[in-house]
């Protein structure tokens, strides 16, 4: 039987983010708090991301260090410099 890969989502948004993981048919969603790069910043999104990890790990044992693909939709990163700083 292959391995199942696992992919992650983050809709990183002004009011609330949402993460969800995938792995075949098992899916796990976590949530934080705002995700604006503007407003919460470089150590803030890297705070709100690290959150999100812990969750994933707390309900489902997910380890996002071994996902496939990770994408990221986020407020405040419609320019590249942002982009590059997340």
């Amino acid at each position: 039987m292959a391995a199942r890969q696992l992919l992650i989502g983050i809709d990183a948004g002004g009011t609330k983010t949402t993460c969800m993981a995938v792995a075949g048919k098992s899916r796990t969603v976590a949530s934080g708090g705002p995700g604006n790069f503007l407003s919460i910043g470089r150590r803030g999104f890297a705070a709100l991301l690290r959150d999100l990890a812990q969750a994933l790990g707390a309900s489902a044992e997910i380890d996002p260090v071994n996902a496939a693909a990770v994408c990221v939709g986020g407020a405040g990163l419609g320019r590249r410099q942002e982009r590059a700083a997340a």
